[in-house]
């Protein structure tokens, strides 16, 4: 009797130690599979989600990745934001439709603000050059059009190109941009700016080069039929691991994952492109080591 009796003490005890030994800590990632979408979310619903985004993956690389995987299926749009202003009095910021910059922009921006507002904000310094103290930065004629410019002058992002890959591997270019090839503007400001722009011909991109990329970088796509209109890039978007592409297709008309390599070349080994550049995203808030 006594055996029983110690039997069900030691049963019920064990029981209530099961019961209140804690439960085990939710992984981010289910946490994240959890999320609405993005573009489905209100303002209110965003400004919930990022806090928690930042604690959950503190690790800058890591929130890109989330963010990015959060936000397919969001709808592409060639016009998806604007100055608020005239000319272009469409919104600075939206994350309810991109295209293929404004998701680089926009998710530098989410990755570092804790809310809807706080994002938006910091699109009057990621899409626009700096300005004198005092003057507002937004404007058509001041918003960085040109993405090779954007990666080699902006303090949010990097060119990595000449990091990745070795000499024997880069091609350069010497263009001025914003200048079509009989001397007139593509765009109509009055910017133009002659680079010496570095990239990796597609004919030098293999798959050894790719193991070479950082865990998330970003990569421009160079077309050469756009140089004489004095354009260096054509597309964009990010890659992870090397082998995975994210990014906002025009032809898919929403943000899509898919094989880095296959999107690079086609079956047949030809590609759409002439070469890549890669770039970094910068996490201003950390400090960052001086050279």
């Amino acid at each position: 009797m006594k055996n029983k009796i110690a039997l069900v003490t030691f049963l019920i005890f064990s029981g209530l130690l099961i019961s209140c030994s804690p439960k085990a800590e939710e992984s981010p990632w289910t946490w994240l599979s959890h999320q609405k979408p993005m573009y489905e979310m209100t303002t209110a619903e965003v400004d919930s989600f990022l806090p928690q985004l930042q604690e959950k993956f503190p690790n800058w690389d890591a929130r890109l990745k989330a963010l990015s995987l959060n936000r397919l299926g969001t709808v592409y749009d060639w016009h998806a934001i604007g100055d608020g202003c005239p000319p272009d009095t469409t919104p600075v910021f939206t994350v309810k439709k991109t295209n293929c910059t404004v998701q680089i922009l926009t998710n530098e921006a989410l990755a570092l603000s804790r809310s809807y507002a706080q994002a938006e904000s910091l699109m009057a310094y990621i899409d626009y050059y700096p300005v004198p103290e005092g003057q507002n930065p937004v404007s058509y004629q001041n918003r960085v059009h040109f993405t090779y410019d954007r990666i080699n002058t902006s303090r949010f992002f990097k060119d990595i190109t000449r990091e990745i890959a070795k000499p024997s591997e880069l091609d350069s270019v010497h263009i001025i941009l914003n200048r079509r090839k009989d001397g007139t503007h593509f765009l109509k400001i009055p910017f133009e700016k002659p680079v010496t722009a570095y990239y990796i011909p597609i004919q030098k991109v293999t798959k050894d080069l790719l193991k070479r990329l950082p865990p998330v970088c970003g990569v421009d796509f160079v077309r050469k039929k756009m140089w004489p209109l004095g354009i260096m890039i054509a597309h964009e978007g990010m890659v992870f691991n090397g082998d995975t592409l994210i990014h906002a297709s025009s032809e898919a008309k929403k943000v899509v994952k898919q094989n880095f390599w296959n999107y690079l070349f086609r079956k047949d080994g030809t590609s759409a492109f002439d070469g890549v550049v890669f770039f970094k995203f910068i996490d201003v808030n950390k400090p960052q080591k001086q050279k």
